[in-house]
């Protein structure tokens, strides 16, 4: 509402529409809650492949909403990159012990997301997801790529040699654009998730005791209780503390 129109845009007088009564906006917002609220409960179990990952997800994600805000729509797609490459590559080092190391070590160079030979088409030639989550990350991918490298309809300013110039105002179209793309990347990524937290049950069922932030196997006790039977930890390579029982339960 307090956007200013700027001198010699075509538009002069932005209509704000009321956005308790917009669907989109309603969509977008409860994938925002929903993603929140499954990072918070993951995050409390410590049971992702790579919480380093995890949390970059909710800096992603809100940047995108207060860049939306802001009415930087460029910018707030831009960000969405980040955010599907931070879900999609723990699947892919969750398979690869080997390259979670070096990736921890900054010893790796990550591949690419979308083409035929990027993570998303390795994971569903594997079976790890299926052709639908693949499809659907590699489109989006690709639509996000424009907005980083430019494509001048991508711009903020877009239409300036055509007298098209908005200028920074409040604009329907491109919000819905996020919106959209914002929404439909939060719920298949959600699917996404749960795919991780299977695998890493799975990985990490018949290990011995390791850190579930870094996965190093060098813990120390710090101290043991009786009642119950339940010892703390600490990892002498990341010094993250944690709790288990004798059953192995965190």
């Amino acid at each position: 509402n307090n956007a200013i129109p700027a001198p010699g845009s075509r538009t002069q007088a932005p209509t704000i529409p009321s956005f308790e009564a917009l669907p989109l906006f309603g969509r977008a917002m409860k994938a925002y809650i929903a993603w929140q609220e499954t990072i918070g409960n993951i995050l409390s179990e410590g049971s992702y492949s790579s919480i380093a990952h995890i949390l970059e997800t909710r800096t992603d994600i809100n940047c995108s909403v207060q860049l939306a805000g802001s009415m930087y729509y460029r910018q707030s797609l831009q960000v969405l990159r980040g955010f599907i490459e931070s879900v999609i590559l723990p699947i892919h080092l969750c398979r690869k012990p080997d390259e979670f190391q070096r990736w921890k070590s900054n010893a790796y160079k990550a591949p690419t997301i979308g083409g035929e030979k990027g993570i998303a088409a390795r994971l569903v030639k594997d079976g790890v997801i299926t052709q639908r989550l693949g499809d659907k990350i590699s489109n989006t991918y690709k639509l996000l790529n424009g907005y980083i490298h430019g494509n001048e309809e991508f711009l903020n300013n877009t239409g300036l040699g055509r007298g098209e110039w908005e200028g920074h105002i409040f604009q329907q179209s491109r919000f819905e654009i996020w919106a959209e793309v914002f929404s439909s990347l939060v719920e298949v990524s959600l699917e996404l998730l749960k795919i991780n937290l299977i695998q890493w049950a799975h990985a990490k069922a018949g290990e011995d005791l390791f850190c579930s932030i870094c996965h190093g196997t060098e813990v120390q006790v710090i101290q043991n209780l009786e009642e119950p039977v339940i010892a703390q930890y600490k990892c002498r390579e990341c010094t993250h503390t944690f709790w288990q029982d004798d059953k192995g339960e965190g």
